[in-house]
């Protein structure tokens, strides 16, 4: 049978009984509660900057498809545009060998932009053992007039199409 007795009901005194008491338990300083104040170790650690813009795009998209006829690229381009200043976007395609072989102006409407870019026998990217990794840069550029708001490199390959690369199975 457990019994239960009250350490102030026996002939010890209360200060007797508190000094016994905190080797039982944590530390209350530990929680905070009772001595300084509680602080979250969380929020900005590095420091802050406002940044202002009149013209900004995001989300920028690059997606080459090459053709099943290894002859022709076709690039589509988007992008959201944040602020009222930008009203065109100019893109150019810088080619491996370091020459720019497209620039194209397109017209923004609203908040996204969407364009298409045709590439004439591009260089493309092979895998290991079966060509060149060629490299192509894509410049884009938010205008309005001759000021730029906001300039964006990219450099992207041109994947050859795997059905060419894959020799077919036989059953």
């Amino acid at each position: 049978m457990l019994e239960c007795i009250s350490p102030l009901s026996t002939s010890r005194s209360l200060a007797t009984v508190l000094i016994e008491v905190r080797y039982l338990r944590k530390a209350q300083y530990h929680w905070g509660w009772d001595w300084g104040p509680a602080l979250a170790s969380t929020g900005p650690y590095l420091p802050i900057r406002l940044e202002i813009f009149a013209g900004r795009m995001d989300d920028v998209k690059i997606l080459p498809k090459v053709r099943d006829t290894l002859d022709k690229a076709d690039i589509r381009v988007s992008a959201e545009i944040s602020g009222s200043e930008g009203k065109y976007v100019l893109v150019k395609v810088k080619a491996p060998s370091g020459g720019i072989v497209e620039k194209k102006v397109f017209e923004v409407r609203g908040e996204r932009f969407e364009g298409s870019i045709a590439l004439i026998k591009p260089e493309l990217w092979w895998p290991h053992t079966h060509g060149g990794q060629p490299r192509y840069e894509f410049t884009v550029e938010l205008l309005s007039g001759d000021k730029v708001f906001h300039l964006l490199f990219s450099r992207s390959s041109l994947l050859t199409p795997m059905k060419q690369v894959i020799p077919p199975q036989d059953n």
